[in-house]
């Protein structure tokens, strides 16, 4: 949820699959030969490429719904702003309220440029062992 990704947590929305389950889905039984790939102590057999494409395909899905919501949140909180801004007629008060609402979209800022960080390396570690990179 988004309160989830305020406080860090790697969880993702509901109904969403773990990055985990994303890459166990990636896997198609193969008869007789199987290509592996050593990853430190662990041995990971390796996805079809179509399959691992959809699987990275089905994350940035998920990690771009993640980031949509936030920006039409964020969108909301705006147009909020210009509503109480609009109601405001001394300078000094209108001032006040510029500073607050500049530092709220300062945070906002910086809590997408984290998310889109923290989806980064997800996607990258998700490369990684799915034997993409």
């Amino acid at each position: 949820t988004l309160s989830a990704w305020r406080q860090g947590s790697d969880a993702l929305a509901p109904g969403h699959c773990s990055v985990n389950k994303l890459t166990e889905a990636a896997y198609e039984p193969r008869p007789a030969k199987k290509s592996k790939k050593k990853m430190g102590a662990q041995t990971h057999i390796m996805p079809s490429r179509h399959a691992a494409m959809h699987v990275l395909d089905g994350l940035r899905r998920q990690q771009n719904d993640q980031l949509l919501a936030i920006l039409e949140e964020e969108q909301a909180k705006e147009a909020e702003r210009e509503v109480r801004m609009s109601d405001v007629y001394q300078q000094k008060d209108k001032a006040r309220l510029e500073r607050i609402f500049s530092q709220e979209r300062a945070e906002a800022s910086l809590r997408i440029i984290e998310i889109t960080a923290r989806h980064e390396k997800m996607l990258a570690q998700s490369m990684i062992q799915i034997g993409l990179s």
